[in-house]
């Protein structure tokens, strides 16, 4: 099941704390840009053979079970940000079926604004698309009932703690190999450097907690 919104967008966003105004994208844009990005990262294309083994399971599964209709995907107009200003994707279950869900628009921001590049995408952004799905497809590791169930401040960021330390061993070996890594990760992978094997990394709690853009955080 796929929701989108045909109609044009008009938006004023905040990237970095400065406003960019009346940017226009259209459905189709976001669309073909989302499309071209899947092309790009599947796992079992030879010019991925440099994607570390973790990365190219969670994707395998990911386009194994999307293709099958066991996974659902979802493109999203978040215009009002109400999944944050900053959040490019989430994952949730959806009667017994699990999903991702894309924002588009935060991809286009992110590809179009924030990078400047007009047209297609860069290495960059492919490396972060693709370590996205694979963060999101970590998450759905876990059973159902974990969806189900309104966790707490101190569980949500637990969670998102084991499935970033898993995605920064990904990282690790990206960066090794010289491939370019996106801002968010790269300044994520500095920060968990800081707690080493510590099973609770108070520098990540600190650091996730207080990005402004963070709306399903738990109160």
């Amino acid at each position: 099941m796929i929701k989108l919104c045909f109609a044009l967008v008009f938006l004023v966003v905040q990237l970095h704390g400065q406003f960019v105004p009346n940017y226009t994208f259209s459905k189709q844009e976001a669309l073909d840009l989302v499309n071209q990005l899947f092309k790009a990262c599947n796992p079992d294309i030879p010019e991925n053979a440099y994607m570390p083994t973790f990365l190219r399971e969670k994707l395998r599964w990911v386009y194994r079970e999307k293709l099958t209709g066991r996974l659902g995907t979802e493109f999203v107009y978040d215009v009002k940000h109400e999944f944050g200003a900053v959040l490019m994707m989430s994952s949730y279950y959806e009667n017994g079926t699990p999903f991702i869900r894309i924002i588009a628009d935060r991809l286009i921001m992110l590809v179009r604004v924030e990078q400047g590049v007009k047209t297609g995408f860069n290495r960059t952004q492919k490396n972060y698309f693709a370590l996205s799905l694979a963060h999101e497809a970590t998450h759905l590791e876990r059973p159902i009932s974990s969806f189900r169930e309104k966790g707490s401040r101190a569980e949500f960021i637990r969670e998102e703690l084991r499935v970033y330390r898993k995605m920064d061993v990904v990282v690790t070996e990206l960066m090794k190999e010289g491939e370019p890594i996106d801002s968010d990760y790269a300044e994520m992978h500095k920060v968990l450097m800081k707690c080493g094997k510590s099973i609770a990394c108070p520098a990540f709690t600190e650091h996730y907690s207080q990005n402004p853009g963070n709306t399903l955080l738990p109160k």
